[in-house]
Protein backbone atom coordinates (compact mmCIF):
# COMPACT_ATOMS: atom_id res chain seq x y z
CA UNK A 1 0.00 0.00 0.00
CA UNK A 2 1.37 3.50 -0.85
CA UNK A 3 2.75 5.65 1.96
CA UNK A 4 0.74 8.62 3.24
CA UNK A 5 1.07 11.69 1.02
CA UNK A 6 0.63 15.44 1.48
CA UNK A 7 -2.88 14.91 0.10
CA UNK A 8 -3.61 12.60 3.05
CA UNK A 9 -2.51 15.23 5.55
CA UNK A 10 -4.20 18.18 3.79
CA UNK A 11 -7.23 16.91 1.90
CA UNK A 12 -7.63 18.61 -1.46
CA UNK A 13 -11.20 19.80 -2.15
CA UNK A 14 -12.72 17.58 -4.83
CA UNK A 15 -15.60 18.65 -7.06
CA UNK A 16 -17.23 17.50 -10.28
CA UNK A 17 -15.54 18.98 -13.34
CA UNK A 18 -18.14 19.49 -16.03
CA UNK A 19 -15.56 20.09 -18.71
CA UNK A 20 -14.11 16.58 -18.13
CA UNK A 21 -17.48 14.78 -18.37
CA UNK A 22 -17.77 12.20 -21.19
CA UNK A 23 -20.76 14.23 -22.45
CA UNK A 24 -18.38 17.12 -23.19
CA UNK A 25 -15.58 14.90 -24.49
CA UNK A 26 -17.77 12.79 -26.76
CA UNK A 27 -19.57 15.83 -28.15
CA UNK A 28 -16.36 17.59 -29.15
CA UNK A 29 -14.98 14.38 -30.65
CA UNK A 30 -18.20 13.85 -32.61
CA UNK A 31 -18.31 17.44 -33.88
CA UNK A 32 -14.71 17.09 -35.10
CA UNK A 33 -15.40 13.97 -37.12
CA UNK A 34 -14.63 11.16 -34.68
CA UNK A 35 -16.82 8.21 -33.75
CA UNK A 36 -16.58 8.26 -29.92
CA UNK A 37 -18.18 5.81 -27.51
CA UNK A 38 -21.63 6.93 -26.31
CA UNK A 39 -21.84 8.24 -22.76
CA UNK A 40 -24.45 5.62 -21.86
CA UNK A 41 -22.05 2.74 -22.66
CA UNK A 42 -18.45 3.72 -22.14
CA UNK A 43 -15.44 3.01 -19.91
CA UNK A 44 -13.81 5.90 -18.06
CA UNK A 45 -10.50 6.16 -16.18
CA UNK A 46 -9.55 9.09 -13.94
CA UNK A 47 -5.95 9.58 -12.82
CA UNK A 48 -5.65 11.50 -9.57
CA UNK A 49 -9.35 11.07 -8.77
CA UNK A 50 -9.21 12.12 -5.10
CA UNK A 51 -12.36 10.96 -3.34
CA UNK A 52 -14.14 10.30 -6.63
CA UNK A 53 -16.24 13.48 -6.56
CA UNK A 54 -15.92 13.73 -10.34
CA UNK A 55 -16.59 10.07 -11.16
CA UNK A 56 -19.32 9.23 -8.63
CA UNK A 57 -22.03 11.41 -10.24
CA UNK A 58 -21.23 9.86 -13.62
CA UNK A 59 -21.55 6.36 -12.19
CA UNK A 60 -24.92 7.24 -10.65
CA UNK A 61 -26.26 8.74 -13.87
CA UNK A 62 -24.98 6.12 -16.32
CA UNK A 63 -25.33 2.64 -14.77
CA UNK A 64 -24.36 0.80 -17.98
CA UNK A 65 -20.99 2.57 -18.15
CA UNK A 66 -18.03 1.68 -15.94
CA UNK A 67 -15.62 3.95 -14.08
CA UNK A 68 -12.18 3.48 -12.53
CA UNK A 69 -10.38 6.08 -10.45
CA UNK A 70 -6.88 5.92 -8.99
CA UNK A 71 -5.08 8.18 -6.55
CA UNK A 72 -1.90 7.86 -4.53
CA UNK A 73 -3.56 9.35 -1.42
CA UNK A 74 -5.26 6.72 0.73
CA UNK A 75 -7.62 8.82 2.82
CA UNK A 76 -9.58 10.39 -0.07
CA UNK A 77 -9.89 6.99 -1.74
CA UNK A 78 -11.26 5.50 1.50
CA UNK A 79 -13.84 8.29 1.67
CA UNK A 80 -14.94 7.60 -1.88
CA UNK A 81 -15.09 3.85 -1.33
CA UNK A 82 -17.35 4.36 1.70
CA UNK A 83 -19.74 6.46 -0.38
CA UNK A 84 -19.76 3.87 -3.18
CA UNK A 85 -20.74 1.22 -0.64
CA UNK A 86 -23.43 3.48 0.83
CA UNK A 87 -24.95 4.10 -2.60
CA UNK A 88 -24.67 0.45 -3.64
CA UNK A 89 -22.87 1.25 -6.89
CA UNK A 90 -21.35 -1.67 -8.79
CA UNK A 91 -20.03 0.18 -11.86
CA UNK A 92 -17.27 2.21 -10.20
CA UNK A 93 -13.98 1.29 -8.54
CA UNK A 94 -11.61 3.61 -6.67
CA UNK A 95 -8.07 2.39 -6.02
CA UNK A 96 -5.20 3.77 -3.95
CA UNK A 97 -2.56 3.26 -6.64
CA UNK A 98 0.53 4.99 -7.98
CA UNK A 99 0.24 6.10 -11.61
CA UNK A 100 3.69 4.57 -12.15
CA UNK A 101 2.32 1.18 -11.05
CA UNK A 102 -0.81 1.19 -13.20
CA UNK A 103 -1.26 -2.39 -14.46
CA UNK A 104 -1.67 -3.09 -18.17
CA UNK A 105 -4.32 -5.65 -17.23
CA UNK A 106 -6.75 -2.76 -16.60
CA UNK A 107 -7.48 -2.81 -20.32
CA UNK A 108 -8.64 0.03 -22.55
CA UNK A 109 -10.78 3.08 -21.82
CA UNK A 110 -12.93 5.28 -24.01
CA UNK A 111 -12.19 8.35 -21.89
CA UNK A 112 -9.18 9.10 -19.68
CA UNK A 113 -9.25 12.10 -17.33
CA UNK A 114 -6.23 13.71 -15.67
CA UNK A 115 -7.42 16.93 -14.05
CA UNK A 116 -4.95 18.89 -11.93
CA UNK A 117 -2.20 16.27 -12.24
CA UNK A 118 0.13 16.85 -15.19
CA UNK A 119 1.73 20.06 -13.88
CA UNK A 120 1.87 19.00 -10.24
CA UNK A 121 3.87 15.77 -10.39
CA UNK A 122 7.52 14.76 -10.97
CA UNK A 123 8.82 14.32 -14.51
CA UNK A 124 8.50 10.53 -14.40
CA UNK A 125 4.81 10.70 -13.49
CA UNK A 126 4.13 13.34 -16.13
CA UNK A 127 5.72 11.06 -18.68
CA UNK A 128 3.66 8.12 -17.44
CA UNK A 129 0.41 10.06 -17.93
CA UNK A 130 1.14 10.23 -21.66
CA UNK A 131 2.26 6.59 -21.70
CA UNK A 132 -1.02 5.48 -20.12
CA UNK A 133 -3.09 7.55 -22.54
CA UNK A 134 -1.23 6.07 -25.51
CA UNK A 135 -1.44 2.54 -24.13
CA UNK A 136 -4.99 2.45 -22.79
CA UNK A 137 -7.09 4.72 -25.03
CA UNK A 138 -9.46 2.92 -27.38
CA UNK A 139 -8.99 3.69 -31.11
CA UNK A 140 -11.63 6.45 -30.95
CA UNK A 141 -10.91 7.36 -27.32
CA UNK A 142 -10.40 10.84 -25.89
CA UNK A 143 -8.09 11.96 -23.08
CA UNK A 144 -8.68 15.10 -21.00
CA UNK A 145 -5.54 16.65 -19.46
CA UNK A 146 -5.44 19.98 -17.63
CA UNK A 147 -2.17 21.79 -16.95
CA UNK A 148 -0.60 25.16 -16.16
CA UNK A 149 0.70 27.13 -19.13
CA UNK A 150 3.06 29.90 -20.06
CA UNK A 151 3.17 32.78 -20.63
CA UNK A 152 0.55 33.44 -17.91
CA UNK A 153 2.27 31.31 -15.30
CA UNK A 154 5.42 33.42 -15.50
CA UNK A 155 3.45 35.96 -13.47
CA UNK A 156 2.15 33.30 -11.12
CA UNK A 157 5.64 31.88 -10.62
CA UNK A 158 6.94 35.24 -9.39
CA UNK A 159 4.50 35.06 -6.49
CA UNK A 160 4.97 31.32 -5.99
CA UNK A 161 8.74 31.68 -5.62
CA UNK A 162 8.32 34.42 -3.01
CA UNK A 163 5.78 32.39 -1.05
CA UNK A 164 7.89 29.23 -1.06
CA UNK A 165 10.90 31.20 0.16
CA UNK A 166 8.86 32.85 2.90
CA UNK A 167 7.45 29.59 4.31
CA UNK A 168 10.32 27.19 3.70
CA UNK A 169 10.97 26.87 7.45
CA UNK A 170 7.32 26.86 8.52
CA UNK A 171 6.60 23.80 10.71
CA UNK A 172 3.28 22.70 9.26
CA UNK A 173 0.70 23.20 6.51
CA UNK A 174 -1.52 25.52 8.57
CA UNK A 175 1.37 27.87 9.27
CA UNK A 176 2.49 27.82 5.64
CA UNK A 177 -0.99 28.79 4.46
CA UNK A 178 -1.45 31.62 6.97
CA UNK A 179 2.06 33.01 6.43
CA UNK A 180 1.63 32.90 2.64
CA UNK A 181 -1.57 34.91 2.82
CA UNK A 182 0.04 37.38 5.23
CA UNK A 183 3.03 37.90 2.93
CA UNK A 184 0.83 38.53 -0.11
CA UNK A 185 -1.25 41.04 1.84
CA UNK A 186 1.91 42.78 3.09
CA UNK A 187 3.40 42.95 -0.41
CA UNK A 188 0.18 44.16 -2.06
CA UNK A 189 -0.46 46.90 0.52
CA UNK A 190 3.13 48.15 0.34
CA UNK A 191 2.88 49.15 -3.33
CA UNK A 192 1.92 52.72 -4.35
CA UNK A 193 -1.42 53.25 -6.08
CA UNK A 194 -1.24 52.77 -9.83
CA UNK A 195 1.99 50.80 -9.64
CA UNK A 196 1.90 47.93 -12.15
CA UNK A 197 3.75 45.54 -9.86
CA UNK A 198 1.32 46.36 -7.05
CA UNK A 199 -1.64 45.73 -9.34
CA UNK A 200 -0.25 42.31 -10.21
CA UNK A 201 0.28 41.45 -6.53
CA UNK A 202 -3.21 42.59 -5.58
CA UNK A 203 -4.67 40.45 -8.35
CA UNK A 204 -2.76 37.41 -7.09
CA UNK A 205 -3.91 38.15 -3.54
CA UNK A 206 -7.50 38.24 -4.77
CA UNK A 207 -7.01 34.89 -6.50
CA UNK A 208 -5.54 33.29 -3.37
CA UNK A 209 -8.27 34.65 -1.09
CA UNK A 210 -11.07 33.35 -3.32
CA UNK A 211 -9.73 29.79 -3.23
CA UNK A 212 -9.79 27.30 -0.40
CA UNK A 213 -6.62 27.22 1.78
CA UNK A 214 -6.03 23.66 0.55
CA UNK A 215 -5.75 25.00 -3.02
CA UNK A 216 -3.03 27.40 -1.94
CA UNK A 217 -1.11 24.65 -0.17
CA UNK A 218 -1.22 22.12 -3.00
CA UNK A 219 -1.20 24.44 -6.04
CA UNK A 220 1.10 27.34 -5.13
CA UNK A 221 3.27 25.93 -2.34
CA UNK A 222 3.74 22.48 -3.84
CA UNK A 223 7.24 21.26 -4.58
CA UNK A 224 6.04 20.34 -8.05
CA UNK A 225 4.39 22.95 -10.25
CA UNK A 226 5.66 22.80 -13.80
CA UNK A 227 3.89 24.99 -16.37
CA UNK A 228 4.63 24.44 -20.05
CA UNK A 229 3.95 26.27 -23.27
CA UNK A 230 1.11 24.74 -25.26
CA UNK A 231 3.45 23.76 -28.11
CA UNK A 232 5.59 21.84 -25.59
CA UNK A 233 2.57 19.96 -24.30
CA UNK A 234 1.50 19.13 -27.85
CA UNK A 235 5.03 17.93 -28.69
CA UNK A 236 5.03 15.71 -25.61
CA UNK A 237 1.73 14.17 -26.69
CA UNK A 238 2.96 13.71 -30.26
CA UNK A 239 6.03 11.77 -29.14
CA UNK A 240 3.62 9.21 -27.66
CA UNK A 241 1.47 8.81 -30.75
CA UNK A 242 -1.23 11.23 -29.60
CA UNK A 243 -2.56 14.40 -31.18
CA UNK A 244 -4.33 17.54 -30.06
CA UNK A 245 -8.07 17.34 -30.62
CA UNK A 246 -9.61 20.39 -28.97
CA UNK A 247 -9.87 22.45 -25.85
CA UNK A 248 -12.55 21.22 -23.45
CA UNK A 249 -14.02 24.72 -23.70
CA UNK A 250 -14.42 25.03 -27.45
CA UNK A 251 -14.90 28.79 -27.40
CA UNK A 252 -11.38 29.20 -25.99
CA UNK A 253 -10.01 27.98 -29.33
CA UNK A 254 -11.67 30.86 -31.18
CA UNK A 255 -10.12 34.33 -31.74
CA UNK A 256 -13.49 36.15 -31.93
CA UNK A 257 -12.71 38.49 -29.00
CA UNK A 258 -9.85 40.15 -30.87
CA UNK A 259 -9.93 42.89 -33.54
CA UNK A 260 -10.61 41.82 -37.10
CA UNK A 261 -7.02 42.55 -38.13
CA UNK A 262 -5.74 40.14 -35.46
CA UNK A 263 -8.22 37.47 -36.55
CA UNK A 264 -7.05 37.80 -40.15
CA UNK A 265 -3.39 37.49 -39.15
CA UNK A 266 -4.14 34.31 -37.18
CA UNK A 267 -6.07 33.00 -40.18
CA UNK A 268 -2.91 33.46 -42.20
CA UNK A 269 -1.45 30.50 -40.33
CA UNK A 270 -3.79 28.32 -42.39
CA UNK A 271 -4.31 24.79 -41.08
CA UNK A 272 -1.54 25.06 -38.48
CA UNK A 273 -3.84 24.66 -35.48
CA UNK A 274 -0.95 24.26 -33.04
CA UNK A 275 0.62 27.58 -34.04
CA UNK A 276 -2.78 29.31 -33.92
CA UNK A 277 -3.39 28.03 -30.41
CA UNK A 278 0.08 29.01 -29.24
CA UNK A 279 -0.32 32.57 -30.52
CA UNK A 280 -3.74 32.78 -28.87
CA UNK A 281 -2.04 31.86 -25.58
CA UNK A 282 0.47 34.66 -26.16
CA UNK A 283 -2.36 37.11 -26.83
CA UNK A 284 -4.32 36.07 -23.75
CA UNK A 285 -1.33 35.56 -21.42
CA UNK A 286 -2.95 32.22 -20.73
CA UNK A 287 -2.02 30.32 -17.57
CA UNK A 288 -4.20 27.20 -17.67
CA UNK A 289 -5.43 24.79 -20.34
CA UNK A 290 -7.80 21.82 -20.48
CA UNK A 291 -6.80 19.98 -23.63
CA UNK A 292 -8.29 16.91 -25.29
CA UNK A 293 -6.08 14.35 -27.01
CA UNK A 294 -6.81 11.42 -29.30
CA UNK A 295 -4.68 8.90 -31.16
CA UNK A 296 -2.45 10.40 -33.84
CA UNK A 297 -3.90 8.19 -36.59
CA UNK A 298 -7.47 9.46 -36.05
CA UNK A 299 -8.83 11.77 -38.74
CA UNK A 300 -9.81 15.09 -37.13
CA UNK A 301 -11.42 18.23 -38.57
CA UNK A 302 -10.70 21.11 -36.21
CA UNK A 303 -13.10 23.31 -38.15
CA UNK A 304 -16.50 22.13 -36.96
CA UNK A 305 -18.81 21.93 -39.93
CA UNK A 306 -22.28 23.40 -39.23
CA UNK A 307 -23.96 20.32 -40.71
CA UNK A 308 -22.71 18.20 -37.81
CA UNK A 309 -24.94 20.17 -35.46
CA UNK A 310 -28.01 18.58 -37.05
CA UNK A 311 -27.29 15.50 -34.91
CA UNK A 312 -26.58 17.44 -31.71
CA UNK A 313 -28.61 18.99 -28.91
CA UNK A 314 -28.15 22.53 -27.61
CA UNK A 315 -28.63 24.31 -24.28
CA UNK A 316 -28.54 27.98 -23.30
CA UNK A 317 -28.55 28.93 -19.63
CA UNK A 318 -28.47 32.68 -20.15
CA UNK A 319 -31.04 35.33 -20.91
CA UNK A 320 -31.82 38.01 -23.44
CA UNK A 321 -32.58 41.69 -22.99
CA UNK A 322 -35.88 42.94 -24.38
CA UNK A 323 -37.43 39.47 -24.32
CA UNK A 324 -40.93 40.95 -24.30
CA UNK A 325 -40.42 42.05 -27.88
CA UNK A 326 -41.59 39.78 -30.66
CA UNK A 327 -38.57 38.07 -32.26
CA UNK A 328 -39.92 38.85 -35.74
CA UNK A 329 -39.43 42.58 -35.10
CA UNK A 330 -36.29 44.48 -36.13
CA UNK A 331 -35.47 45.24 -32.49
CA UNK A 332 -31.95 44.38 -31.41
CA UNK A 333 -31.55 41.96 -28.51
CA UNK A 334 -28.47 41.07 -26.49
CA UNK A 335 -28.19 37.53 -25.16
CA UNK A 336 -25.80 36.95 -22.27
CA UNK A 337 -24.49 33.57 -21.15
CA UNK A 338 -21.66 32.04 -19.14
CA UNK A 339 -18.02 33.16 -19.35
CA UNK A 340 -19.16 36.79 -19.94
CA UNK A 341 -20.22 35.70 -23.41
CA UNK A 342 -22.83 37.69 -25.28
CA UNK A 343 -24.32 38.09 -28.73
CA UNK A 344 -26.20 41.15 -29.98
CA UNK A 345 -28.47 40.55 -32.95
CA UNK A 346 -31.60 41.74 -34.73
CA UNK A 347 -31.81 38.56 -36.83
CA UNK A 348 -35.32 37.17 -36.24
CA UNK A 349 -34.32 33.50 -36.49
CA UNK A 350 -31.37 33.98 -34.11
CA UNK A 351 -33.55 35.79 -31.57
CA UNK A 352 -36.28 33.17 -31.76
CA UNK A 353 -33.84 30.25 -31.44
CA UNK A 354 -32.09 31.71 -28.39
CA UNK A 355 -35.40 32.67 -26.76
CA UNK A 356 -36.60 29.09 -27.25
CA UNK A 357 -33.40 27.63 -25.77
CA UNK A 358 -33.54 29.99 -22.78
CA UNK A 359 -37.15 28.99 -22.10
CA UNK A 360 -36.25 25.29 -22.40
CA UNK A 361 -33.34 25.41 -19.94
CA UNK A 362 -32.05 23.12 -18.49
CA UNK A 363 -33.35 20.66 -21.09
CA UNK A 364 -31.24 20.16 -24.21
CA UNK A 365 -33.11 20.72 -27.47
CA UNK A 366 -32.45 18.87 -30.73
CA UNK A 367 -31.64 20.91 -33.83
CA UNK A 368 -34.89 20.01 -35.59
CA UNK A 369 -36.92 21.04 -32.54
CA UNK A 370 -35.04 24.33 -32.31
CA UNK A 371 -35.92 25.06 -35.93
CA UNK A 372 -39.59 24.09 -35.51
CA UNK A 373 -39.94 26.02 -32.26
CA UNK A 374 -38.20 29.13 -33.58
CA UNK A 375 -40.41 29.22 -36.67
CA UNK A 376 -43.46 28.84 -34.45
CA UNK A 377 -42.34 31.83 -32.39
CA UNK A 378 -41.88 33.80 -35.60
CA UNK A 379 -45.32 32.73 -36.80
CA UNK A 380 -44.22 31.59 -40.24
CA UNK A 381 -43.44 28.50 -42.31
CA UNK A 382 -39.98 27.23 -43.15
CA UNK A 383 -38.12 28.95 -45.98
CA UNK A 384 -35.35 27.59 -48.15
CA UNK A 385 -32.45 29.23 -46.32
CA UNK A 386 -33.68 28.68 -42.76
CA UNK A 387 -31.91 25.39 -42.07
CA UNK A 388 -28.45 26.58 -43.08
CA UNK A 389 -28.94 29.94 -41.38
CA UNK A 390 -29.89 28.28 -38.11
CA UNK A 391 -26.84 25.99 -38.28
CA UNK A 392 -24.56 28.99 -38.82
CA UNK A 393 -26.25 30.83 -35.94
CA UNK A 394 -25.84 27.90 -33.54
CA UNK A 395 -22.22 27.31 -34.52
CA UNK A 396 -21.45 31.00 -34.06
CA UNK A 397 -23.05 31.01 -30.62
CA UNK A 398 -21.17 27.82 -29.70
CA UNK A 399 -17.87 29.35 -30.80
CA UNK A 400 -18.50 32.33 -28.51
CA UNK A 401 -19.34 30.14 -25.53
CA UNK A 402 -22.96 31.32 -25.47
CA UNK A 403 -24.51 27.88 -25.91
CA UNK A 404 -23.44 24.34 -25.11
CA UNK A 405 -23.82 21.35 -27.37
CA UNK A 406 -24.47 17.74 -26.41
CA UNK A 407 -24.26 14.51 -28.35
CA UNK A 408 -26.05 12.54 -25.62
CA UNK A 409 -27.66 15.15 -23.35
CA UNK A 410 -28.06 14.67 -19.60
CA UNK A 411 -31.31 12.99 -18.55
CA UNK A 412 -33.36 15.56 -16.66
CA UNK A 413 -36.87 15.81 -15.26
CA UNK A 414 -38.49 19.24 -15.37
CA UNK A 415 -41.70 18.36 -13.53
CA UNK A 416 -41.81 16.26 -10.34
CA UNK A 417 -43.95 13.13 -10.27
CA UNK A 418 -46.50 12.21 -7.57
CA UNK A 419 -43.69 10.96 -5.30
CA UNK A 420 -40.65 13.05 -6.30
CA UNK A 421 -37.19 11.60 -5.98
CA UNK A 422 -33.77 13.27 -6.06
CA UNK A 423 -30.56 11.61 -7.15
CA UNK A 424 -29.28 9.25 -4.40
CA UNK A 425 -25.88 10.97 -4.43
CA UNK A 426 -27.46 14.40 -3.96
CA UNK A 427 -29.52 13.05 -1.06
CA UNK A 428 -26.40 11.69 0.61
CA UNK A 429 -24.53 14.95 0.03
CA UNK A 430 -27.44 16.94 1.46
CA UNK A 431 -27.35 14.83 4.61
CA UNK A 432 -23.61 15.27 5.19
CA UNK A 433 -23.57 19.06 4.76
CA UNK A 434 -21.15 19.31 1.84
CA UNK A 435 -21.68 20.72 -1.65
CA UNK A 436 -24.15 18.92 -3.91
CA UNK A 437 -23.70 17.75 -7.49
CA UNK A 438 -26.45 18.59 -9.96
CA UNK A 439 -27.60 16.46 -12.88
CA UNK A 440 -25.63 18.88 -15.06
CA UNK A 441 -22.42 17.84 -13.27
CA UNK A 442 -22.15 21.20 -11.55
CA UNK A 443 -21.37 21.97 -7.91
CA UNK A 444 -24.27 23.46 -5.97
CA UNK A 445 -23.77 25.09 -2.57
CA UNK A 446 -26.89 25.08 -0.37
CA UNK A 447 -26.61 26.53 3.13
CA UNK A 448 -30.27 26.56 4.16
CA UNK A 449 -30.68 23.46 6.40
CA UNK A 450 -34.37 23.15 5.54
CA UNK A 451 -33.65 23.04 1.81
CA UNK A 452 -30.95 20.43 2.39
CA UNK A 453 -33.41 18.43 4.50
CA UNK A 454 -36.00 18.64 1.70
CA UNK A 455 -33.52 17.15 -0.76
CA UNK A 456 -32.62 14.45 1.71
CA UNK A 457 -36.31 13.47 2.00
CA UNK A 458 -36.82 13.20 -1.76
CA UNK A 459 -36.44 9.43 -1.84
CA UNK A 460 -39.60 8.63 -3.81
CA UNK A 461 -41.60 7.47 -0.78
CA UNK A 462 -43.49 10.71 -0.09
CA UNK A 463 -46.07 12.71 -1.99
CA UNK A 464 -45.66 16.47 -2.31
CA UNK A 465 -48.26 16.93 0.43
CA UNK A 466 -46.53 14.50 2.79
CA UNK A 467 -43.20 16.13 2.10
CA UNK A 468 -44.62 19.59 2.85
CA UNK A 469 -46.20 18.40 6.10
CA UNK A 470 -42.98 16.80 7.32
CA UNK A 471 -40.89 19.85 6.46
CA UNK A 472 -43.34 22.14 8.23
CA UNK A 473 -43.15 19.96 11.32
CA UNK A 474 -39.36 19.85 11.25
CA UNK A 475 -39.17 23.62 10.67
CA UNK A 476 -41.29 24.21 13.76
CA UNK A 477 -39.09 21.89 15.79
CA UNK A 478 -36.00 23.61 14.42
CA UNK A 479 -37.20 27.02 15.64
CA UNK A 480 -38.77 25.91 18.93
Amino acid sequence: MPEATAYDHVIYPNYPYRQSHPDRLSTLAFLMGMDPAPVARCRVLELGCGNGANLLPMACDWPESSFVGIDLAQQPIAQGQALIEELGLSNIELLSLDVLAFPESMGSFDYIIAHGLYSWVPDAVREQIMVLCARHLTPQGVAFISYNTYPGCHVRNIVRDMLRYHVHNAPDATTKISQSRALLKFMAEAQPEGDEYGQMLRKELERVLTHAPEHLFHDDLSEHNHPVYFHQFEQHARTHGLRFLSEAEYFMMQPDQFPEQTIQQLAGLGDNVIAQQQYLDFLRCRRFRQSLLCRADVAVDHQVQPQRLTEAFCTFSGKGSGEVAHPASNETMTFTGDHQSHVTTNHPLAKAALMLLAASWPQAVAYSDILDGALKLLGRNEEAEDRQQLLDILLGCYGRGLINTHWQPPRLVNCPGPTPMANPLARSQAATGGPLTSQLHLTVFIKDPLVRRAIELLDGSRSAGELTAQLQQEAQEMHS
